[in-house]
This record gives structure tokens, C-alpha cells and sequence, in this order.
């Protein structure tokens, strides 16, 4: 055996090493990087101030003097095409027994929001201004989140379930309202918010995807995905709070460095025997 040829197998042995967990019904380890959503516009989702609403009105002379008390809903629409909400898991879980519920811990690192439309701000002489609103994450507070979830007992579909009670987003962020006028340059302005927006969707389920990546109990984790159909359209998951209101679906998953080297190393082994056998 070449020497580069038994380096390879050694590192593809030592990576499964590191990974391998039980695939038993009773032993499920959740494996994930990282999991991107995306907002999910047509339903709606918004950040509401005064009211009911966790947040205040904005107050009398926060865009300028003489700019009255801004109150009201905000439609949002998600800054860039993909990505908006990124989730990465901080721990994994194990189900056992399965249907005993567990708690995922993952912290937001992506969150990166702006108004549908511009808000409108009337002012105290009848004059009213535009101003964009665009919601990033508070890079110096920690945006913790958990999901609840069992898995199905042996026999049923891999997958489970995620319990609404446990299930939640703690959401450190930062406004920027901007007014560009038609001549001169633009002002901004900045509120920060602190929010635990709850997960509503009462039927959620979770299932695997990409079951050749990494094998086992490294197969992803994904909110929403139906175990029965894990290939299905993903289910939108509903975050309610009492400011910030998310309507969310996972796009895709990014799988652990770890498997993705797993992945390579198994195309090229065949290329190299080949080669070998000339």
C-alpha cells in the first residue's frame, strides 16, 4: 500500500471516528452546522410599536424636531435573497428514550430584515417624511434560541416532533430608520430591540435530509421537513412575540466540515485504486 493512499484511509478513519454516534431509535444524535431560513413574505411577517406590542411608540421628536409619535405595524421583507435568519447549533441532542422531548440549544448569527415599505412620519406642521426601516442583529449580545423536539418511536418514520411550549427565538437587534432626501445627505436614526418571539405552529415536525452526507446520525436536522416526506415542500413555522413576529422556512443546510471532507475523500478513493491497479 502507498504510503499517501494509507494517510487517506487513516484520515477518513479518524473523521468517522470523531462522528460516528448511534442510529438506534433509542440513540439519535441531531448533527447540523448551520441552518438558514428564509422569510417567508406572502404570509406576512412584521415588528409592531406601541399598542399591545412589547415595544413603545417611537417618541415625539426621534426623527426630528417636531416629528410626532410614530405607533403602527411594519411589514418586512428579508434583506437579501437567501439567508435572512441564520440558525447554528451550539450542542447536539440525544432522544432517550425517543419520545422524551429535548432541548436543541442554537444562537442566531444571522438576522438581516428591512420594511416592505417605507414607514411614513407626519410632523408637527403637517409635513411628513419616508423613512426605511432595515433590522440587523446586536453583534455584542448573544441571540439565543432553542427548539423542543422528540423523536418518533422505532418503526416510524425518522424524525419527530417540536413543541410550541420551548420552542423560541431570544432576539437582540438593532433599527436603523434612514431618510434619504432629495438633496443632502441621509439621516439615520436607531432603536434597539430585545425580544423572545415564540414558535406558534402547533403541528411542527422535523425529519432528515441529505442522507449521504457524512451517514448515520450526522444526516441534517431540519425544522419543518416532514418525516413521512422529507423531500416535501418544508412547512413554514410561525414566531410570535409580543414585537417581532417571524414567518419562517428552512432553505437549505450546510453540512459540518468534517462530512463534507467525508464526502471528498469518497470520490477520490476510487481514483486513486484505480490508479493503483494500473
Amino acid at each position: 500500500m502507498s504510503r499517501f493512499y494509507a494517510v487517506v484511509l487513516l484520515a477518513a478513519a479518524a473523521i468517522v471516528g470523531i462522528n460516528a454516534q448511534s442510529t438506534d431509535a433509542e440513540e439519535v444524535a441531531l448533527n447540523f452546522a448551520k441552518i438558514p431560513f428564509e422569510l417567508v413574505e406572502e404570509v406576512g411577517s412584521g415588528i409592531s410599536f406601541g399598542g399591545a406590542s412589547t415595544f413603545p411608540s417611537l417618541p415625539m421628536d426621534f426623527f426630528g424636531p417636531g416629528s410626532e409619535p410614530f405607533s403602527g405595524d411594519v411589514l418586512l421583507k428579508g434583506k437579501k435573497i437567501h439567508e435572512n435568519l441564520v440558525l447554528e447549533r451550539t450542542a447536539g441532542a440525544v432522544f432517550d428514550p425517543p419520545s422524551a422531548p429535548q432541548d436543541i440549544p442554537l444562537e442566531m448569527v444571522e438576522l438581516s430584515l428591512a420594511s416592505a415599505e417605507p414607514i411614513v412620519v407626519t410632523y408637527s406642521d403637517g409635513l411628513t417624511e419616508q423613512w426605511d426601516m432595515t433590522i440587523n442583529l446586536d453583534r455584542d449580545e448573544t441571540s439565543s434560541c432553542w427548539i423542543r423536539a422528540s423523536h418518533n418511536p422505532s418503526g416510524e418514520p425518522d424524525g419527530g416532533t417540536i413543541f410550541p411550549t420551548g420552542s423560541f427565538f431570544d432576539v437582540y437587534a438593532e433599527i436603523t430608520f434612514t431618510h434619504t432626501p432629495p438633496s443632502g445627505a441621509p439621516r439615520h436614526r436607531f432603536f434597539a430591540i430585545i425580544d423572545r418571539t415564540n414558535l406558534t405552529t402547533s403541528d411542527a415536525t422535523w425529519a432528515h435530509r441529505h442522507d449521504s452526507i457524512g451517514g448515520g446520525a450526522n444526516r441534517d436536522f431540519i425544522p419543518g421537513a416532514d418525516p413521512a416526506a422529507p423531500s416535501a415542500p418544508l412547512q413554514v413555522l410561525f414566531f410570535d412575540g409580543g414585537g417581532l413576529d417571524l414567518a419562517v422556512r428552512v432553505l437549505d443546510v450546510v453540512p459540518e466540515p468534517a462530512s463534507l471532507i467525508l464526502v471528498a475523500i469518497g470520490m477520490l478513493l476510487p481514483a486513486f485504486v484505480r490508479r493503483r491497479r494500473r
